[in-house]
């Protein structure tokens, strides 16, 4: 039996590389879909992953999404919401509301972009029946889920838009699919500081880990490059699965032991405010607060998701510390370092 094929969605990016390489490992035909297939990710991918078929397709070109998704058995949908988020029009930096203008701007593309890529499978569905599953790459609805008390995670609630157009506007789609929700990447962990400007230190010296929760509040982490085992997951389950990828639930308070083990730097977790964020981070550090304390208050929407081992009780995943350890963690030791010499320097004078 020859094998079948996977097209993956953001084939160049986190998400779509690992899903890529997993199921390359499986022995899997891999079609890869990217924008520029002569970029360098895109060409660096083909080289180490031999065999796999790399397509020019462009979530905005419905036509060239039907191309790629044509003879597919599964498709991963995904879309970038920082692309747009980081590449928005520079006049709506003017607009004095908290960054909701730039997040709402960036949601609109999302939400056309994921409506085009399940338009594209649903057509392409009625046309040949090859395609098995489609998985969306998800997120639980902040405002609807916390009965409007978080409403500035635009990335969570547009992606829930585009399941819901899925489920009542596609049937024969919907009806061949199932959701991934991604919890909370290890390896942002790492780049939190350099995203909210700088580190800050108690007063032992201890590198700041901010939480907008009780310090001993559980959430979910996973580290990216397992996205492959809950596709797999969700391709051997039947349809209609809405799974939360994660691989272990853990408080910050531990997560800073491990951090501290990990870098060799003093970490401990500090509770801050969602206005202490924003201040440091702007509209990205208010986004960064809803996102968070939704994930303590709510459990990152765990109650109306299945956990991995639901799915596949022999599933194997990591832990948050064998992800930490795989970071680089070179960025952020140099800034705390650059930190404490400043702070020394200034209070020298």
């Amino acid at each position: 039996m020859s094998p079948k094929t996977i097209a993956v969605v953001g084939v160049t990016g986190q998400q779509g590389g690992a899903v890529a390489t997993h199921f390359h490992t499986l022995g899997w035909k891999v079609r890869g879909l990217t924008r520029s297939p002569s970029s360098t990710k895109a060409v660096a991918l083909a080289a180490r992953l031999p065999g796999i078929q790399i397509v020019q397709a462009d979530a905005e070109d419905t036509a060239s999404l039907k191309a790629a998704f044509r003879g597919a058995h599964v498709v991963y949908a995904m879309t970038d919401y920082w692309a747009s988020y980081f590449g928005h029009p520079p006049e709506l930096d003017a607009v004095k509301d908290d960054g909701r203008a730039v997040g709402e701007w960036a949601a609109a593309v999302e939400i056309r972009q994921g409506k085009n890529l399940a338009d594209a499978a649903a057509q392409v569905l009625a046309e040949d029946g090859v395609l098995e599953r489609y998985i969306w790459s998800t997120l639980p609805p902040v405002s609807k889920e916390s009965g409007g008390k978080y409403t500035y995670s635009f990335y969570f609630d547009a992606k829930d838009v585009i399941k819901q157009y899925i489920l009542a506007q596609q049937p024969a789609l919907a009806a061949k699919a199932s959701f991934l929700v991604l919890a909370i990447y290890t390896n942002i962990i790492a780049l939190t500081a350099q995203m909210l400007g700088g580190v800050q230190f108690d007063p032992e010296g201890r590198v700041i880990q901010p939480t907008l929760s009780g310090v001993d509040a559980q959430h979910h982490f996973v580290d990216i490059t397992d996205t492959g085992k809950f596709v797999e997951a969700l391709v051997n389950a039947p349809p209609g699965k809405s799974l939360l990828g994660f691989d272990e639930e853990m408080s910050f308070a531990d997560l800073a032991s491990v951090m501290s083990a990990v870098t060799g730097v003093p970490v401990v977790a500090l509770p801050v405010t969602i206005e202490q964020l924003e201040a440091s981070g702007g509209g990205l550090g208010k986004m960064m607060g809803n996102t968070a304390s939704f994930s303590a208050e709510f459990a990152y929407g765990a109650a109306n998701l299945l956990a991995p081992k639901d799915v596949d009780p022999n599933i194997k995943l990591v832990t948050v510390k064998g992800a930490l350890k795989k970071e680089n963690w070179t960025p952020f030791v140099d800034l705390v370092k650059k930190s404490r010499e400043a702070l020394q320097a200034a209070a020298s004078k």
